[in-house]
């Protein structure tokens, strides 16, 4: 029996994990690392803006810059390759 959350999103099988940028930024791509931001865990999702203190996203969600490593973390070609 797998608990859901009422809140955020059921997570998303394999649509997302395909999912990589080529670099930080706008265009690159973050993981969520905690079912936060109106995100489940483990999501992918591209970065669509910033400002000095957001990132956007794809669907207009937002997360804290200084929530990286914590909430989020991007998510580069390159790094995957090697796992």
């Amino acid at each position: 029996f797998a608990w859901e959350s009422r809140f955020a999103p059921p997570p998303i099988e394999d649509e997302d994990s395909a999912l990589v940028g080529e670099s930080p930024g706008v265009g690159g791509v973050v993981e969520i690392l905690k079912a936060k931001y109106g995100c489940s865990k483990g999501q992918r999702i591209r970065v669509i803006g910033e400002t000095h203190s957001l990132l956007q996203f794809e669907g207009g969600k937002t997360a804290p810059k200084n929530h990286e490593d914590s909430g989020w973390k991007w998510v580069i070609r390159e790094e995957e390759e090697v796992k």
